[in-house]
């Protein structure tokens, strides 16, 4: 889409900059980004394939199951990994169908949040996600199992149940607004607002946090800790800024989320990127962002 159009929409808007869903699937997702490239953008282990020959850093892949057969020479690996594992739904959203892992053994596995669970969840988690439970329109998926980071737990806030990670919305090669979004005791410690986690807002010229939000409502405060959302000084946020710049360039997608997380060996990853990034980012920041397209 044109820039003078979108600047035609921008003018015809009454809502003071703020874009519904109607808006952005329209006039952002229809008309800025190709079907082909939300297809590759769904994909986590697409997405990670189009990243990593760039030199944008990942979590590293461990094992990608595609069938059933496959699953017991990859769980005898796991039991005998020193550390962690993620396993993800190659095609979810929304956090749906990740799990944290810290150790599996003969007997048990011990997630990040300390739960420990029978090793047959485990297999029965990954019939789920073959048949799709959590892919977008069900279709059948993929496991991808990844290494579990070490993540910087204070990178954003000290005393939270999880690790922080960090949302970039691009339209069209601008960088236009950012959240910060931080585990809860409700989120099981991960950082989805899906699942109970806080957002804020974000400062983008100062790489501060501002007003925050949980349960899609205004918030002021982290509901475990007790400490104000705003005023938090994001480490790294000027490279934060500049591989979401990178990891919109290689995608030909005009409408671009990037989430991010801090390793404590390798600084700012990549998780994954959004086709249809979700519009809560203006709610955390208290203002649209159509204006400023």
């Amino acid at each position: 889409m044109k820039s003078n159009s979108l600047t035609k929409l921008v003018r015809e808007s009454l809502d003071r900059g703020v874009v519904g869903m109607n808006f952005r699937n329209r006039h952002l997702v229809d008309r800025l980004n190709p079907r082909a490239e939300i297809s590759v953008a769904r994909d986590k282990s697409a997405t990670k394939d189009r990243l990593i020959p760039l030199g944008i850093p990942t979590a590293r892949t461990i094992a990608l199951i595609k069938h059933s057969k496959e699953i017991p020479g990859v769980l005898e690996m796991l039991s005998s990994l020193r550390g962690g594992f993620v396993v993800k739904p190659s095609k979810s959203a929304q956090g749906r169908g990740i799990l944290l892992c810290r150790s599996l053994n003969e007997d048990t596995l011990t997630k990040t949040s300390g739960e420990q669970l029978d090793w047959r969840d485990l297999i029965f988690h990954f019939h789920r996600i073959l048949h799709g439970e959590y892919s977008f329109g069900r279709p059948d998926d993929m496991i991808l199992i990844e290494e579990l980071l070490e993540t910087d737990s204070d990178w954003i806030m000290p005393d939270l149940p999880g690790a922080p990670d960090l949302r970039i919305k691009v339209c069209q090669g601008k960088v236009m607004m950012g959240m910060v979004r931080l585990p809860t005791s409700a989120s099981d410690g991960r950082a989805n607002l899906h699942c109970g986690a806080a957002g804020t807002g974000i400062d983008l010229d100062k790489g501060i946090t501002t007003g925050g939000i949980l349960d899609n409502r205004p918030c002021d405060f982290h509901p475990d800790n007790g400490l104000p959302l705003a005023g938090h000084v994001i480490a790294d946020f000027p490279q934060c800024i500049e591989l979401a710049q990178r990891c919109a360039s290689a995608f030909k997608l005009g409408y671009i989320g990037i989430d991010l997380m801090r390793d404590k060996r390798y600084g700012p990853v990549v998780l994954e990127v959004n086709a249809r990034p979700g519009l809560a980012l203006q709610t955390a920041n208290r203002k649209g962002f159509l204006n400023d397209l």
